[in-house]
C-alpha cells in the first residue's frame, strides 16, 4: 500500500513541480496564451491527491474500510452490525500467537475493544441528538 501511494503522489504532484523548473529555464513559455489552462490542469492533477487517498486507503486497508463503514452507517440506518468486521481487524493475521492463552486472551481484548469502542460511539451519538432535541426545544 505505501508503494502505491508513494507512486500516486509522485504522479499527481510532478507535473506541477516540473511546471516551476520549465518555466523557470524557459521563460518565454511563461508569455503564452495557453499558459494559465496547463499551470490550472496541474494544479488539479496535485490536489486531487487529497481526493485519490481516501479511496487508496478503502481499497487497501481494511481496518480504514471498518471504521469507515461505522462512520457512514452512524449517518444512514444499516441493518448488519461492524462489530464482528472490527474485531476480526484489531490484530494483524501476520503475527502467530504464541500460546493459547495468549490468542484466548487476545481474542477476548480485541472483542472487549470492539465493544467499548462502539458503546462510545453509541453514546456520542445519543449526546449529540440529546443535544439536537435540545436546541429544538428552544
Amino acid at each position: 500500500m505505501f508503494i502505491i501511494i508513494v507512486v500516486i503522489f509522485a504522479i499527481c504532484w510532478l507535473p506541477y513541480q516540473g511546471f516551476f523548473i520549465f518555466v523557470y529555464h524557459h521563460s518565454h513559455f511563461a508569455e503564452t496564451s495557453y499558459i494559465q489552462h496547463v499551470y490550472l490542469s496541474f494544479y488539479w492533477l496535485a490536489m486531487s491527491n487529497a481526493m485519490v487517498n481516501p479511496i487508496i486507503y478503502y481499497w487497501m486497508n481494511n481496518r480504514f474500510r471498518v471504521y469507515f463503514q461505522l462512520i457512514m452507517c452512524k449517518r444512514t440506518d444499516c441493518t448488519s452490525s461492524p462489530t464482528q468486521e472490527f474485531v476480526k481487524f484489531q490484530r494483524s493475521d501476520v503475527i502467530p500467537y504464541n500460546s493459547g492463552r495468549l490468542k484466548s486472551t487476545s481474542i477476548r481484548w480485541k472483542h472487549n475493544m470492539a465493544e467499548t469502542q462502539m458503546q462510545n460511539l453509541r453514546m456520542r451519538s445519543i449526546s449529540i441528538n440529546d443535544h439536537k432535541q435540545d436546541t429544538t426545544v428552544v
